[in-house]
């Protein structure tokens, strides 16, 4: 993407970016010093795909030293699945998938790192019931059952292979925290989003994905009552994901793009043929100035020992 005019807030930002001059919490220190090691660093190897962001990457390497550069080679998920049909019969959740058809299915997932209260577990039961899709429903807590109220449309479990799910045909929309990795494994998979951010960096790359690249629609997460938000809203979200044919095109041709970035030419794969080379010559180089340092040491003992002999 290129001239954006994408407005961020200081709230889209992450908390430890808001919180950036309190050095007493640790959040901040660590960002401090990854700050810190960007700024010696020979470049950052990034997530990504040129045609996705493209003059992102160009402004985030004119933050750095001349010579430091941001080498997109993603989408990664994609790496190993390279024209890849075949379906896993061992895993569960595809052959559960199988029996679904095309387009039919949410997807849910908010991640193995924040974590979701029992209440907001339960409103978002209630709400994928009403939506009236099919869903399959990563939920992390292993003791929480859906309300019986809720019903039964859909399949939850402890943990599921996302990129191989988000690339199943059945899968139709992603319900996500929308953490990097995994807004990017749906854009690879043509799926859009429901973006439901909750920690870190998530609330500015909800930004990006639904006001930039227009592949999702934002939850309408304002707190309710106790800080949750209802099933009214869940149900509302998840019908206009799956129901926004121009948004669904848009996240398709955008995962076109990104099978094209990861393919022999494609930018992606000559990007990390460069990093390989580049890789190999920084190897090489080392290797020289080590050897040159061993022949010097050397020599430098030899120096030693004659000057033991003569005296």
């Amino acid at each position: 993407m290129s001239d954006s005019n994408l407005k961020v807030s200081l709230a889209d930002l992450p908390d430890e970016v808001q919180h950036i001059t309190d050095l007493d919490i640790p959040s901040t220190q660590f960002t401090l010093a990854a700050a810190e090691a960007d700024d010696h660093s020979w470049g950052s190897i990034i997530n990504s795909f040129t045609d996705l962001e493209a003059d992102y990457s160009h402004r985030f390497q004119s933050l750095f030293p001349a010579g430091v550069r941001a080498w997109l080679i993603g989408p990664l998920s994609l790496l190993n699945n390279i024209d890849k049909t075949d379906e896993d019969d061992d895993d569960e959740c595809l052959r559960w998938l199988n029996g679904k058809p095309k387009g039919s299915v949410v997807y849910v997932s908010f991640g193995t790192q924040a974590h979701v209260e029992r209440e907001q577990l339960e409103e978002v039961a209630h709400g994928l019931e009403m939506a009236g899709w099919d869903y399959l429903w990563v939920v992390r807590d292993v003791s929480f059952r859906r309300p019986e109220a809720a019903g039964k449309k859909g399949k939850i479990i402890a943990w599921a292979s996302q990129s191989a799910v988000l690339q199943h045909e059945a899968v139709g929309g992603f319900v996500s925290h929308c953490g990097w990795n995994s807004a990017l494994e749906s854009i690879a998979a043509g799926k859009p989003l429901l973006a439901w951010p909750m920690i870190a960096e998530q609330r500015l790359n909800a930004k990006f994905l639904v006001e930039e690249l227009r592949v999702g629609i934002r939850i309408d997460n304002a707190a309710g009552e106790n800080g949750v938000v209802r099933r009214e809203v869940v149900e509302k979200g998840v019908r206009e994901m799956m129901g926004d044919g121009e948004m669904r095109e848009k996240v398709e041709m955008f995962g076109r793009m990104a099978k094209t970035a990861v393919r022999d030419g494609g930018s992606s794969s000559q990007i990390l043929t460069e990093l390989i080379e580049e890789l190999r010559k920084v190897a090489d180089d080392r290797r020289e100035e080590v050897a040159v340092a061993e022949e010097s040491l050397v020599q430098l003992q030899r120096q030693d020992e004659l000057v033991r002999t003569v005296a």
